[in-house]
């Protein structure tokens, strides 16, 4: 709590700048530190300045706590304290590798409530950028009790970009599977996204607890209750450095209809391939059949893994590939070129 910090503010104003970190330990056990403040400290990185893995801090803390005898976990002190936490011998710590920033940041928002260090979404920044998603912070403001006309109203289309941070799974009168998932942005707002059963069919793999993901779907507003998201599809966010996942919007995206008719197919005879892994075609009643696969290049592994599996189920429905990088489409040819 804040007493406990100020009480750390107020000894480095008394007796000085901490030296290190043995220094740290063995002044504030003499105030009446208890490890779950100082294991607080730790998950928050407060302790980082003293260039100590907060991984082996962790993994020592307690035996710490311990070895000095000043301090039990409700903050008492014995006589002796302040005579131990001077004797005791310089800290040594086990060789560990650090967390990772992901791990850290977890640590933080345990301890917190929030990332401090960071956010989940900072090593997926280039796909975002590549997608241009609304903002969770301006969708919920918009229907907030001072919106007066926001940028956003009911059944607008959004996309957009976060960090799953729940998922509760419930069943439908019809006792189909559906869920609610809390996608939480960039800005750190949160917004609840409702998953119905057919596209949770399609889309549940990608909603699991700290997946980072881009998110399609219409804004929906009941009552009293907070805006929310109704689901239609979504991509798993690339890595920097990774070709983007972008989603596809209702209707395809402008570059994809123009590469289906390059193929030679109006984009009306069928409907956008899901994410951009994925494969799906839903051809008009009369219209000649066929399969669009979206990869995100000519050499990625999901062309490798699809043409593999069209070489086993073997069909009468021709394939045309669409590649997100070059924004071009073509037909699949040779042996097994038909599913």
């Amino acid at each position: 709590g804040t007493s406990f910090t100020d009480m750390i503010v107020r000894e480095r104003e008394y007796g000085g700048k901490f030296a290190d970190f043995d220094d740290f330990l063995s002044r504030m056990q003499t105030l009446g530190m208890n490890k779950r403040q100082f294991e607080a400290l730790i998950k928050a990185g407060a302790l980082d300045s003293f260039g100590i893995y907060r991984s082996r801090l962790l993994a020592v803390y307690e035996k710490l706590m311990e070895r000095s005898g000043g301090a039990s976990l409700d903050g008492q002190l014995d006589i002796f304290s302040t005579d131990t936490a001077l004797s005791a011998p310089k800290t040594e710590f086990p060789e560990l590798p650090e967390f990772s920033a992901a791990e850290k940041l977890r640590l933080e928002k345990e301890i917190s409530g929030m990332f401090l260090s960071g956010h989940m979404l900072d090593d997926y920044s280039e796909n975002c950028a590549a997608v241009s998603p609304d903002s969770v912070s301006e969708i919920l403001s918009s229907f907030g009790e001072n919106a007066g006309g926001g940028k956003y109203k009911e059944k607008d289309t959004v996309k957009v970009c976060g960090i799953i941070s729940q998922r509760t799974n419930k069943m439908t009168k019809a006792d189909k599977p559906m869920a609610f998932v809390s996608l939480e942005g960039a800005e750190g707002s949160t917004v609840e996204i409702i998953v119905f059963p057919d596209v949770l069919t399609e889309y549940g793999h990608l909603l699991t607890k700290d997946e980072a993901v881009c998110v399609v779907g219409k804004l929906s507003k009941r009552d009293e209750e907070d805006v929310k998201i109704l689901m239609s599809s979504a991509v798993r966010l690339s890595h920097n450095g990774e070709t983007p996942a972008v989603p596809e919007m209702q209707g395809g995206s402008r570059e994809y209809n123009a590469a289906r008719r390059t193929a030679g197919v109006s984009a009306a005879q069928g409907s956008a391939a899901g994410e951009n892994r994925g494969m799906q075609s839903t051809p008009a009643r009369g219209a000649n059949v066929r399969l669009y696969l979206k990869v995100p290049s000519m050499e990625s592994n999901e062309l490798r893994r699809a043409q593999a599996f069209i070489s086993i189920f073997r069909g009468n429905v021709p394939v045309t590939v669409y590649d997100a990088a070059a924004k071009t489409a073509s037909h699949m040819t040779g042996a097994g070129a038909r599913v």
